[in-house]
């Protein structure tokens, strides 16, 4: 844990507030169904992904991506890519689509990485990219599932494999409608449905079932390879290939686009047929099993904020170095923010371009997690539904430098992606109804640039369902693609705070400043309350009569805070709400600006505060 860079910076602002101790309890930890590791396996770096089904090897460097390994709980390698040519092959592999992409020990040009830094858990997700095309790769205790984020042009999902590990004259598959086939050298169907297969071996524990959606005309492709000698060396399976004797052979065609998924993973051989149909009809159903987890209703939020380092400097501090001079009081809404993350599924903290420097530094936000640290256990004995710390650093993404002001729309464009624009395209594509609402403390660029993307690479309807799905709350129009997004989708759900979010401070006028004022987060926050609360800055300005609550950005939180209490419909801005109230100057437009301003959220100060306290109070022992 690295802590204690941080303690000391703590120390140096704040000394004498907290004496810090020496020992930091482990957290008791439960082994993680799936877990990611990055290995060496038979000569080639690979990730090895271990789940209760199995384990699997993927390749992953110097251009290759793809399975190299499909081994049971048995121990018998159903792929085994690495063995010589001859009775074993080294062309076997999944998914072996076209140009080699996803094809062990053949360069590709493709790049994996892994998605959110997430390397065990309940799923973990790779992904691998080259000019072309791009696939997810879900890993879940159970299956594995594909998702297809790009393709330039027709690909297919090939299985070269041999059943239960050795190439066997008895090896078999089994399609939808219960009938068992051994593979022939001439292949048996030109198509099938429903599109669904498993493949066994009569000496093995286990069946390896293969299935895709949606069901269309590709081709799918199932027969025998006899090498020189009548050697059997592997069977092939494939969803948009056609076999050797079709004229010309092995033609891909009949899938485009990214509307297909594949799924694939060992089970018991003691299943019956009835069992494999009901499991696989389930996986494809719900592959990336997003829409039977988090039930509770919780909003998704992205935080994007120009967040600045822990020892901030106000904007004006001429003896400040430039990297520091910032908005302090990002600090004092992310101290907030990370006391309400139980009440959300947080998809996203991100880094963007800061007020004064222009730098977006997402090591400023991983530094205020590893303080988070210290007193997420103390959380969670309140509330189990606070995140840890690690899950998340997992979704901390970086995003561009100097996008802040009018340097926003000329940053926009091909080539332009970030981390943090990336990210946010995931973030929405996954399978998970609820709307995601985008908190957007800076410059909107990053959202702005996924945007981009997607309207210059997918149709206008698949636009359309991508912006359905976004909510987005501006604090001001801090570069000038929140200008642009306000002209080019109308139909984009906005919320443009301008002055409605000074409600928050605490000298706003007409305000109760007793709430707000230094003494008050003295005594509620910053005292006694451990790191997390000391490092909550006592003052944004220069002035020294502004200290206390600045935290221009909190609104756009706490509009989703009152609507978990009930207090208002997050989708209808016109309601009262912790966040404000707006209207909607224009029917035709989704744009909603400020209402009775900076009142519709200072009348709710003596609630907001009380909760604030009260949680800063969960932090301690």
């Amino acid at each position: 844990m690295k802590i204690q860079s941080f303690c000391k910076l703590v120390m140096g602002m704040l000394a004498g507030l907290l004496t810090l101790g020496t020992v930091v309890q482990a957290a008791t930890v439960t082994a993680p169904s799936v877990k990611l590791t990055e290995v060496e396996w038979h000569g080639t770096g690979c990730y090895r992904i271990e789940m209760p089904m199995g384990t699997v090897y993927f390749e992953k460097d110097k251009g290759v991506s793809g399975f190299k390994s499909f081994i049971d709980p048995e121990g018998n390698d159903w792929v085994a890519s690495y063995l010589k040519p001859g009775p074993n092959g080294n062309f076997r592999g999944f998914p072996n689509s076209i140009g080699n992409f996803g094809h062990a020990g053949r360069n590709s040009g493709s790049t994996t990485i892994i998605v959110d830094g997430k390397t065990e858990g309940d799923h973990v997700i790779l992904e691998s990219s080259n000019d072309k095309f791009t696939f997810q790769y879900w890993f879940f205790p159970d299956h594995i599932a594909i998702k297809v984020l790009k393709s330039e042009g027709d690909y297919h999902f090939l299985l070269e494999c041999v059943a239960g590990g050795t190439a066997d004259a008895n090896d078999y598959f089994v399609t939808a409608d219960g009938k068992k086939h051994i593979p022939t050298e001439e292949g048996e169907f030109d198509d099938f449905t429903p599109e669904w297969i498993y493949l066994g071996d009569p000496k093995s524990k286990h069946l390896l079932f293969f299935a895709k959606s949606p069901e269309d005309n590709a081709p799918n492709e199932n027969h025998r390879q006899i090498r020189k000698g009548n050697v059997h060396n592997m069977d092939l399976y494939s969803f948009g290939r056609t076999g050797k004797d079709n004229d010309p052979k092995y033609q891909t065609y009949g899938m485009s686009g990214n509307e297909h998924i594949c799924i694939i993973g060992f089970t018991s051989a003691e299943r019956t047929h009835q069992e494999m149909s009901t499991m696989i009809e389930e996986f494809l159903a719900a592959p990336f099993r997003e829409k039977t987890v988090k039930t509770d209703g919780r909003p998704r939020v992205i935080i994007m904020s120009d967040f600045p380092p822990l020892d901030v400097a106000p904007v004006k501090a001429s003896y400040a170095p430039l990297e520091k001079r910032s908005d302090p009081d990002d600090v004092q809404s992310m101290v907030r923010f990370l006391l309400y993350t139980n009440e959300f599924d947080v998809e996203g903290l991100i880094a963007s371009a800061a007020t004064k420097a222009y730098i977006a530094n997402k090591q400023n936000i991983l530094d205020i997690l590893n303080l988070y640290d210290q007193v997420d256990e103390n959380l969670r004995k309140h509330d189990p539904r606070y995140p840890t710390a690690d899950q998340l650093r997992w979704v901390t993404w970086q995003g561009r430098d100097k996008t802040y002001g009018k340097n926003g729309v000329k940053n926009l464009g091909k080539g332009m992606d970030t981390e943090a624009s990336d990210a946010i395209i995931r973030v929405v594509d996954k399978p998970d109804d609820r709307p995601v609402f985008v908190c957007v403390w800076g410059g909107p660029y990053e959202v702005a640039q996924a945007i981009w993307n997607v309207k210059s690479t997918r149709t206008p309807d698949e636009l359309k369902r991508f912006l359905s799905k976004l909510r987005i709350y501006l604090i001001g129009r801090q570069d000038d693609t929140a200008q642009w997004l306000l002209d080019t989708f109308p139909d984009l759900f906005i919320i443009v705070s301008e002055k409605t979010y000074g409600g928050i401070m605490c000298h706003s006028a007409g305000s109760d400043t007793s709430l707000a004022d230094l003494e008050w987060i003295n005594k509620n926050i910053r005292h006694g309350h451990g790191l997390l609360g000391v490092v909550y800055p006592y003052t944004t300005s220069l002035d020294p009569k502004r200290s206390g609550v600045k935290e221009g950005d909190t609104p756009s939180f706490l509009y989703l805070v009152s609507s978990v209490r009930g207090l208002n419909d997050p989708d209808k801005p016109d309601q009262e709400s912790w966040g404000g109230q707006f209207i909607q100057p224009d029917p035709a437009k989704n744009h909603w600006y400020d209402g009775p301003g900076a009142q519709s959220v200072y009348k709710w100060r003596a609630e907001i505060q009380e909760d604030f306290a009260r949680r800063a109070d969960w932090m301690l022992p």
